[in-house]
């Protein structure tokens, strides 16, 4: 009896041991990496001295953060609330998976047109803009929304996660960063304009299944692009969408399709054949696909259907139309 006294003593001191370990971890600064747990909003420049601040190169965030917070991070990845402020922060990893935006706060944006404060569960408006450190972002896991220009101009993010529980993604969301791949959620039914316009180096995309338009210059000189899959729900392609991707050699156009606009694909030189499901011939303009060798790109449209394809406006400038 006396064992299993003692036995049960022990266990919860080790226990007890462990709970007071973990917790020291926090806020402890080890080779650049910091784990960092906010009870309160607005406190995270208490839990992380100044001392500390623009040393910290990967850093962990549990707990709620609102706009005081996020200009403190801003800082910290060499940025502030401000275009034109700069830091010594080294911040380049970023993980708020177990974080959660709150409203609130300073405002930690101030741009010509724009003061930008948080809101509940948003990645809201600039809220990383800017940010040329910034290499990798894991998103917290009950954001909604990513708002305007949110991560535009970071040219080091090469990662980044978004949970599934994204909805919405604004217009020039990731313009100009450095991913090389994106998986957009599945309750995402719409790309706005210019979101991954400039991104040089995206080369995978993986695209939600019920989408249903992807809007103005939404990859426009995503020259390293090299496939798209785009889904059956697609009923829409606007201007310039995929203007100069350059790498783009192959194309499946779903039979959910009913338009493409101007300039769409104009400049995707690398387009050797495109795949057109639609029985009805998509309407396009005349220069839809312009800077493309129709000579050498190869249309294939479903069966007994070349001809209405061939006397199609912007379809008929192809000369080999294939059935299949």
């Amino acid at each position: 009896m006396k064992r299993v006294i003692l036995s049960a003593i022990l266990l919860s001191f080790l226990e007890f041991g462990c709970i007071i370990n973990d917790e020291a971890e926090y806020g402890v600064l080890k080779d650049g990496k910091m784990t960092v747990r906010t009870d309160s909003q607005g406190t995270l420049s208490v839990q992380i001295s100044s001392a500390d601040k623009y040393l910290i190169t990967d850093l962990t965030l549990i707990g709620n953060l609102d706009g005081t917070d996020i200009k403190y991070i801003r800082e910290m990845a060499g940025g502030g609330d401000a275009p034109s402020i700069r830091t010594d922060g080294r911040l380049t990893n970023l993980d708020m998976a177990k974080a959660k935006i709150m409203n609130g706060g300073q405002s930690y944006y101030n741009d010509y047109n724009s003061c930008c404060t948080t809101s509940n569960n948003s990645i809201s408006d600039f809220m990383f803009a800017g940010l040329e450190n910034l290499a990798s972002v894991q998103l917290p896991q009950n954001t909604t929304s990513i708002g305007n220009l949110a991560f535009s101009n970071c040219p080091k993010l090469t990662s980044i996660i978004i949970p599934d529980s994204v909805t919405s993604i604004g217009s020039a969301a990731f313009t100009g960063t450095g991913l090389t791949a994106i998986t957009i959620p599945d309750k995402v039914k719409s790309i706005n304009y210019w979101t991954f316009y400039n991104c040089l180096k995206l080369s995978t995309v993986n695209l939600p299944k019920e989408i249903t338009s992807i809007g103005l210059n939404v990859f426009a000189n995503c020259e390293n692009l090299e496939s798209i899959n785009l889904p059956d729900s697609i009923t829409s392609i606007s201007y310039q969408a995929f203007i100069n991707c350059k790498k783009l050699k192959s194309l499946t156009l779903p039979d959910s399709l009913t338009s493409i606009e101007s300039r769409a694909f104009y400049g995707c030189t690398g387009l050797k054949e495109i795949h057109c499901s639609n029985n009805t011939v998509p309407a396009i303009y005349e220069n839809t696909f312009d800077q493309i060798d129709k000579t050498i790109c190869k249309l294939y449209v479903p069966k007994g259907h070349s001809k209405d394809y061939s006397n199609a406006i912007g379809w008929k400038s192809f000369t080999n139309i294939i059935e299949e």
